[in-house]
């Protein structure tokens, strides 16, 4: 699927790609939230839980294996939660179709001291693990019956009426409200379910669009066997009333599947489909050992020629954008980049954003130089393994020709992105560098500057908070440590004052 739209040039006499336009490629973790860790068949109506061992409840640790695989390998992995158990008001009860107990929904026996640990820990790894929707409780209970949360199992027959799912969001609100987090950015269905109808502005896009949703995933193909209820099925990529879905791979079955994680890259799409229990062993104490199975899994995808894991969502986002949308020509060290054909709803919704450019480094060697045609500057780069990345900022609908070169020198006046953040835009002027960063959580920003030294680093937006900054004369790096007030993610900007 995604191997068309990758743009490789081949090096003199070497079978090796040099440069790549690489495919994104990571996880969605699903069904984050629970405290009951097994599910039961006994009662049909009520809820599938995590495929654990009966008597397995979910804690702390956890949610700390997952953040703990994703600062190992340098992702904002994207967690989706369930937050039905996590209620201490019993809010759930004023919304009756979220739970199988309706108006008699108590959750007092699961509360416990460790509910706002918990949530404190994820705000405070904002920087490593993106708090998703998934649903109150992945279901829609009515009349006897229970369905998809947000869109019946018939998709398009029959849909939910407008008024309940809000009332599911509104709940799902409230109890996030609970612990001082923010509505999510990104969505994925529980159970699949996924009304779908561009005419009507209020099918799953256009609801999730009205509460800040941008970005969805679904695995569409896996109930292919309601096909004839489906109009206009979604494509690997489309824009559907305000958000941009994409399809999902699902390369592990779910049941019977705990701590089972990919031992290859057997697939084309950008995400694999993934529970929490993939992530965790039967006991807590062995979390460490499914850890160690994920790492290298991520880390094979890192090796990857033509693929690469993404430092956040909203980067592999934009990255699919450009891989469908734009025509990439490379010849050797040059890349031509006609960029015309990207939609306009693309920079209405802001999802357009980095691109990110692969290159094999030779042995020794840097990447030293990159320059482009027009007056873009790219923002920042990183080396890791056998590989350099360069990132350029947000392109606009015109063409673009670039030039890379490596050797034994190093870029200067850039960002390195050793982190999970995205650097938006780089300007540099004769006094001032001007820096637009998407920031998640608390984390360094590292930049290199040649000719210049820093005599003030500072902030230009609220919720982006500069905590300390130092200057490393011998390096010529500027460290610069952020925090973002939002669990997801903040975007401003940087302003160093500089002399030269």
């Amino acid at each position: 699927m995604l191997c068309a739209f990758c743009s490789i040039a081949q090096a003199p006499h070497e079978k090796e790609t040099l440069i790549v336009i690489p495919s994104p490629l990571t996880v969605g973790i699903d069904d984050m939230g629970w405290k009951q860790g097994w599910s039961t068949d006994v009662d049909s109506l009520k809820p599938h839980h995590i495929d654990a061992p009966e008597g397995r409840w979910m804690g702390m640790a956890d949610y700390k294996v997952v953040v703990e695989i994703a600062k190992n390998v340098n992702s904002r992995l994207l967690g989706l939660f369930i937050m039905s158990e996590f209620d201490r008001s019993n809010i759930c009860s004023e919304f009756p179709t979220t739970t199988e107990e309706g108006e008699n929904w108590d959750n007092s026996h699961r509360m416990s001291d460790d509910d706002h640990r918990i949530m404190n820990y994820i705000k405070d790894n904002a920087a490593y693990l993106e708090f998703g929707l998934h649903g109150v409780r992945h279901n829609h209970w009515k009349d006897g019956k229970k369905h998809g949360e947000f869109a019946r199992h018939n998709f398009n027959k029959n849909p939910h009426p407008v008024d309940e799912m809000q009332q599911h969001l509104e709940c799902y609100k409230r109890l996030i409200d609970q612990y001082d987090i923010t509505f999510p950015k990104t969505f994925v269905p529980p159970r699949h379910c996924y009304y779908h109808n561009p005419e009507d502005t209020m099918d799953t896009g256009g609801l999730m669009a009205s509460w800040g949703i941008k970005y969805v995933s679904w695995g569409h193909k896996y109930w292919l066997y309601y096909e004839q209820y489906v109009v206009n099925p979604m494509s690997e990529l489309q824009f559907d009333n305000g958000v941009l879905v994409i399809e999902r791979d699902q390369t592990i079955p779910w049941k019977k599947s705990v701590g089972i994680s990919m031992d290859s890259i057997a697939t084309d799409f950008y995400y694999e489909t993934t529970h929490w229990h993939n992530f965790i062993a039967a006991t807590p104490d062995e979390n460490h050992l499914i850890a160690q199975k994920w790492i290298h899994w991520f880390n094979l995808v890192k090796d990857s020629h033509d693929r690469y894991l993404p430092k956040n969502t909203a980067q592999l986002y934009s990255q699919a954008l450009y891989l469908k949308y734009a025509k990439i020509d490379i010849t050797g060290n040059r890349i031509v980049i006609d960029n015309s054909q990207l939609p306009d709803w693309a920079y209405d919704r802001e999802l357009v954003g980095n691109l990110v450019i692969k290159i094999l480094l030779p042995k020794d060697e840097h990447i030293s130089s990159v320059s482009i045609d027009t007056d873009a500057q790219i923002t920042s780069f990183y080396e890791e393994g056998d590989y350099g990345y360069v990132i350029l900022p947000e392109l606009k609908q015109k063409k673009y020709e670039i030039e890379i070169k490596t050797g034994s020198g190093i870029l200067s006046n850039c960002v390195i992105n050793n982190g999970t953040y995205n650097i938006k835009q780089l300007e540099l002027n004769h006094d001032k560098v001007l820096l637009e960063v998407e920031m998640y959580g608390t984390q360094n920003l590292h930049i290199r500057l040649e000719g210049t030294k820093p005599q003030e680093v500072k902030s230009c937006t609220e919720d982006l908070l500069v905590n300390s900054w130092e200057w490393d004369d011998q390096e010529k790096i500027c460290e610069i440590n952020i925090t973002a007030n939002d669990v997801q993610g903040v975007q401003g900007e940087i302003v160093l004052d500089v002399t030269r």
